[in-house]
């Protein structure tokens, strides 16, 4: 019953925005009585804590599973901001609302572990394909990892914004990084 009362909150978050957010609503397409609802969750902003952490376990594999699945720089570079993209654009509208809840349902500082998480998997697919040394492969994870996230909550807010176009723009920044890294240093 819990989780189904969280992809109903996923629901109508997705389709009624926060404003349209209620306990009554979300026990309605849970399928549950409002009664059962607050058996889980004793109010909306818990129904929101719970679907922030269901979208960061969701975004967390897709992700991750995408850098443990890499065996190339291409892979990386483009494969990664595919996934993200097909997983963004699956519901733009619920990023939207959840990025103007993240201060409601205090997700901070289970975003901030989110990202240390993608980082060490990032680090981790860099390091095995041997793309980058220990250092910058950590350096670039964080770089990559942090900017994603503020890149992905500009587009949940900007809905002119061309989704494919940023990804497109993000892989030929990072084929650049790497071919600039993997070139031999030229003598003085």
């Amino acid at each position: 019953m819990f989780a189904s009362i969280v992809e109903a909150g996923i629901r109508v978050l997705s389709k009624h925005g926060s404003d349209g957010l209620t306990t009554n609503r979300v026990a309605e397409v849970a399928g549950v009585s409002v009664g059962s609802l607050y058996r889980y969750f004793p109010n909306k902003e818990a129904i929101v804590s719970a679907v922030f952490d269901r979208c960061l376990e969701r975004l967390g594999e897709v992700i991750g599973d995408a850098f443990d699945a890499a065996r190339s720089v291409n892979d990386i570079v483009r494969g990664v901001p595919e996934r993200i993209v097909e997983a963004f654009t699956a519901d733009r509208a619920l990023y939207r609302e959840l990025w103007r809840l993240r201060s409601a349902a205090d997700a901070h500082a289970r975003i901030a572990l989110h990202h240390t998480r993608m980082v060490q998997r990032a680090t981790a697919a860099l390091l095995r394909l041997k793309l980058l040394p220990d250092g910058e492969a950590q350096a670039f994870a964080y770089v990559m990892i942090h900017s994603a996230d503020g890149v992905a909550n500009q587009l949940a807010i900007d809905r002119d914004v061309d989704i494919l176009q940023v990804a497109m723009v993000c892989s030929e920044l990072m084929r650049r990084y790497f071919a600039q890294a993997t070139r031999s240093p030229t003598p003085p």
